[in-house]
């Protein structure tokens, strides 16, 4: 009885089987069929000639053969732009344009003697003390703060705490510049803005950018900005100061540059320094293509820069550090005093790494090089004019030159003849410096980050290798779905049955 029913069961597994089979090889040969009709009409390449034999044969073969080695070569070529397109790699392209008009770059110099001579004797601090300061302040000196603590103290006695110290004893705008003019016009003293740095007391031409002031429309050194100045070399005294002259720093408006990161020229008395302004406009691509970034907002600037950035990050740690900032800092914050300068502020600036900072590059910016030339100044025969009493008469009025090195002459019938000390014009070369910063033509190269391989161009070569390889276009897309369609049907009834 066992046996028998063992046997039935067994008999009616083979029968399920079977039936199952049979529904496989009949959805097989209806898929078959299906691809047999639509192969007659297909687009794709080759694919006719797989049904348009009635058997199997060395043509249908090598069909076979040349179908899958373009399949493979299509998609080794999709895979490469596919893994080019991830990669989202950038280029620049430059291109020049001619304004009508450009506007003038902002201009700041400083005189690299921080301290005057006679302002620290004035107020009666010692020169000995204020050199190791300015050592350990600007210079970074590891000296003991004992050397010069005392020149702290007395400093913040006099002046209550209130730290002016580079405003109060720096090179003022009015005592260093003999001439200026702009566009071939005069200016004066009323057009530079004065602010301290982390170097000294710095002037700014064009701070604000005027549009109507400081646009030029004409190239050339005559329409450029011509300064003749004074740098007081008389009143250097400082170990720190190795060399004489000014600092220039020429950057985009409303951007105080960050006097330690940003390039300078160095320009020395005795010469006549001529500089080219080349401007160049770069435009880099935001996330996820780029990494620039416009949308930071800062507390203490109108508009974003990296450098004003960095300015405003390192002023809020020094303020959480010591609760005061460094002079040359921006806000409403009190200024340190020297006494917390030499205690707090430069031991906590000299760890200080920009990492801390969250400052990106901005997607838009303004560069300037430059291109400089050089030439004696002033020429030894102009330094006889400038002993003729009546060039002196004439020009008093106009430079700054200190009394003591002016002298006169009496004459018998009481006319008075002025001429400058013979030692104050042997050292015209050692103390006058004339420099021109001007555009040599009305141009700009502006710079653009652009995607190399953008979506459409990635989506163009993708059907354009299936197209070339195996015929493949938008409307085989449809075949495809046809052939989907009459595919699904059967193999879906198979496995429910």
């Amino acid at each position: 009885m066992e046996e028998g029913a063992s046997a039935t069961v067994a008999s009616s597994d083979t029968n399920t089987d079977n039936k199952r089979i049979a529904k496989i090889i009949r959805a097989t040969l209806q898929i078959w069929k299906s691809f047999h009709t639509c192969s007659a009409y297909s687009s794709f390449h080759g694919i006719p000639f797989l049904t348009a034999e009635s058997r199997f044969n060395v043509k249908v073969m090598l069909w076979i053969v040349f179908l899958l080695a373009a399949t493979i070569i299509m998609l080794y070529s999709l895979g490469a732009i596919t893994s080019r397109f991830a990669a989202r790699r950038t280029y620049l392209t430059s291109s020049y344009h001619f304004p009508k008009q450009m506007k003038f770059p902002a201009i700041t110099f400083c005189n690299i003697n921080p301290l005057k001579y006679s302002a620290v004797l004035s107020n009666n601090l010692s020169l000995e003390q204020a050199d190791l300061f300015l050592a350990y302040l600007i210079e970074a000196r590891s000296l003991p703060v004992s050397f010069f603590a005392s020149f702290a103290q007395q400093y913040d006695a006099a002046h209550g705490g209130n730290n002016t110290l580079f405003q109060d004893m720096g090179h003022k705008i009015e005592d260093m510049i003999f001439s200026c003019t702009f566009d071939d016009r005069p200016c004066s003293v009323q057009d530079f803005t004065t602010r301290p740095s982390s170097i000294g007391l710095c002037h700014t031409f064009n701070p604000n950018g005027n549009l109507t002031s400081y646009h030029i429309s004409r190239p050339g050194s005559r329409y450029g900005l011509l300064l003749r100045l004074n740098v007081e070399q008389y009143e250097y005294f400082t170990s720190t100061v190795g060399s004489t002259g000014i600092n220039v720093f020429i950057h985009d408006h409303d951007h105080f540059p960050h006097i330690s990161t940003h390039n300078s020229l160095l320009i020395s008395p005795g010469v006549r320094t001529q500089m080219v302004i080349t401007e160049k406009r770069h435009r880099l691509l935001p996330p996820p293509d780029g990494q620039c970034n416009d949308h930071v907002t800062l507390t203490y600037f109108k508009s974003y820069s990296r450098e004003s950035c960095l300015i405003e990050c390192e002023t809020q740690l020094a303020i959480r550090e010591c609760g005061c900032k460094a002079e040359y800092m921006p806000g409403s914050t009190h200024t340190c005093t020297l006494n917390e300068t030499i205690y707090c502020l430069v031991p906590y600036q000299r760890q200080f790494q920009q990492k801390y900072c969250d400052c990106p590059v901005p997607c838009e910016s303004v560069e300037y090089k430059i291109q400089e030339s050089y030439a004696r100044h002033p020429a030894p025969h102009i330094i006889d004019i400038h002993n003729n009493s009546n060039w002196l008469q004439q020009t008093l009025r106009f430079f700054p030159i200190p009394d003591l090195a002016i002298r006169n002459f009496t004459y018998p019938n009481g006319t008075i003849v002025y001429y400058l000390d013979p030692s104050f014009t042997s050292h015209l070369s050692n103390a006058v410096l004339k420099f021109a910063i001007y555009y040599d033509a009305l141009e700009y190269i502006f710079f653009e980050e652009e995607l190399q391989y953008t979506l459409f161009r990635y989506i163009a070569d993708f059907i354009g290798y299936i197209g070339i390889l195996i015929g493949a276009g938008l409307l085989t897309f449809f075949e495809v779905l046809e052939l989907i369609y009459l595919f699904k049907p059967p193999v879906q009834r198979s496995i429910i049955n």
